[in-house]
């Protein structure tokens, strides 16, 4: 990567490798765990290139069915809630709490199948529209 601030219009290829997750299992499982670790760039620091990321990521990754799309949206709560909820030194209590409202909100919504309240949501991405 460039060692300048990244822009909107920006093109810089980035490869990610989770070596940690390197292995068979559930692609929402998978799609989750870098989303949200990604998505706890913007609720905690409120870095806006971790939704570019996770735009970018997903538009390289291609087209997920629907049913794909909410599990995934699920897995992105859980991690949220679980893990989210207990990186030291990243928020304040506040923000934790903020952040488990969110996770919270995922969870709640995509077991529901709500699709159009993803319509407006960062997370909209995981769906074609």
């Amino acid at each position: 990567m460039p060692n300048e601030p990244l822009t909107s219009d920006s093109k810089t290829t980035l490869l990610v490798i989770d070596w940690e997750m390197a292995q068979i299992g559930s692609r929402a499982l998978d799609l989750g765990q870098i989303i949200a670790e990604t998505y706890e760039t913007k609720l905690f620091k409120n870095a806006e290139h971790g939704v570019w990321v996770i735009e970018g990521f997903m538009d390289g990754y291609g087209p997920l069915s629907d049913k794909l799309a909410f599990r995934t949206a699920i897995q992105v709560g859980a991690h949220l809630v679980c893990f989210g909820s207990r990186v030291a030194g990243w928020g304040s209590p506040e923000q934790v709490e903020e952040v488990v409202k969110v996770g919270k909100d995922l969870i709640v919504q995509a077991w529901r199948e709500n699709k159009p309240w993803f319509e407006g949501h960062i997370l909209r991405c995981l769906f074609q529209w």
